[in-house]
């Protein structure tokens, strides 16, 4: 510090000698004062930081007692921790010479990743290519499928038209053929009807007469009559009679049938005409009244509240309800029940008849709608087959569905307007 305070003076004094040489003397004492000022400035920063540098000395010199340190000791730690510093400095060195060649190779990688990207824009760029022209391609073979869709849509709108007219000209022949059938069948009905009824006229006649021959033989007295007859070769009235009484029942229920069969044919031509439901279910009810109260069967029928417009033939609708409310009241015994439920729409009734009877036998199920089917004794079989012939005439439909207990019939009737 004493050094830097020479400088100091011999500065300001070679300045002062300087500045004599001037002739303005207010310029060089400014100069002087200057100086002498930053002197006082630095020696003040100087001071400082002598003092500064003192404290430290002693913070050092406190550290080193408290730690057992000599100096010498701490020389020998700096020089150990030169040492750790020049390894430290070597294995650096050694890392950036690593990270070098790192580097190098991670070029060459990057060089070799940029020459791959290039290949595989390359054959992105060809892929590109083909699948544009793979596209077209699709294109073109979408655009000849649409054009053999739209031939095969013209074929078969062509098949279609061809089919309906086949089936219209095929219907036309069917109902030609069923026309014809019908006719020749009729004749020949009506023809054997002619028959069984002239055999069935003759055989009665037959009987009658035998009956007033021999009436009368019982009132002349003759015995001998039939003796005579025998003698003569000849079979006795007595025993041809009973034969002529069968021929007689036989004819009478052939006769019988045929008229039967005759008025499945003879279907009536529907008359459409506003329904109203609870007035046909009342007549209903009062049709069955006596016959449930003699058997004691109890019969539900439809209630509605609010029935919706309907148009029918009424009686053509209470023909069938009768044929299968009579099949189902044959099935039940004394004490069952039938009920009679519905779906009502405007477009389309369906009417539904169950019964808790015997129900039908799983071989006799597709013969119920035969004619002359019937699985009761004494019965002509044609009451369900006249409902379903009249249920087709309304355009309809009447099927049979087995229950657990019980059959259940199914009548559709659309609303005709």
């Amino acid at each position: 510090m004493s050094r830097i305070i020479q400088e100091f003076d011999s500065l300001k004094d070679d300045l002062e000698k300087k500045c004599s040489l001037v002739s303005d003397e207010n310029i060089s004492k400014t100069v002087i004062s200057t100086i002498q000022e930053y002197q006082s400035k630095i020696l003040e920063i100087i001071e400082k930081e002598s003092t500064r540098i003192k404290d430290l000395q002693e913070e050092n010199d406190l550290l080193r007692s408290l730690s057992g340190i000599s100096e010498v000791e701490m020389k020998a730690k700096l020089l150990e921790s030169s040492v750790e510093a020049k390894f430290l400095r070597n294995q650096l060195i050694q890392v950036k010479r690593y990270l070098d060649k790192t580097k190098k190779e991670n070029e060459k990688l990057n060089l070799k990743i940029e020459a791959g990207k290039k290949d595989v824009k390359r054959e992105e760029n060809l892929r590109r290519e083909e699948h544009k022209k793979l596209k077209e391609e699709i294109k073109l073979v979408w655009h000849k499928m649409e054009q053999m869709k739209n031939k095969l849509q013209d074929q078969d709108v062509i098949k279609n038209e061809v089919e309906k007219k086949l089936k219209e000209k095929y219907q036309d022949f069917e109902e030609k053929i069923r026309s014809v059938v019908h006719i020749e069948m009729l004749a020949v009905i009506d023809k054997l009807r002619d028959l069984s009824g002239i055999i069935s006229g003759t055989s009665q006649f037959c009987v009658e007469r035998w009956g007033k021959i021999k009436s009368a033989i019982s009132k002349s007295g003759v015995k001998n009559i039939g003796l005579n007859i025998l003698k003569s070769g000849k079979k006795p009235l007595s025993e041809i009679s009973p034969d002529l009484e069968l021929v007689n029942e036989l004819s009478n229920k052939m006769t019988k049938i045929l008229d039967l069969y005759l008025t499945l044919t003879d279907l009536p031509k529907p008359r459409w005409d506003r329904l109203l439901w609870h007035v046909f279910w009342d007549k209903m009810k009062r049709k069955y009244f006596d016959v449930l109260i003699k058997r004691q069967i109890k019969i539900i029928w439809p209630n509605e509240k609010k029935y919706p417009v309907f148009y029918t033939d009424e009686k053509i609708l209470t023909e069938i309800c009768e044929n299968i409310i009579k099949n189902s009241l044959e099935a039940l015994s004394n004490n069952g029940s039938l009920e009679v439920s519905g779906i009502f729409k405007e477009e389309e009734t369906l009417l539904y008849f169950k019964d808790n009877g015997v129900g039908v036998k799983a071989q006799d199920r597709d013969k119920i709608f035969l004619p002359f089917f019937s699985t009761k004794s004494g019965h002509d079989g044609l009451g369900l087959t006249r409902a379903l012939k009249l249920a087709k005439v309304m355009e309809g439909s009447l099927s049979y569905k087995p229950m657990e207990k019980g059959s259940q019939f199914i009548l559709s009737i659309p609303s005709q307007k």
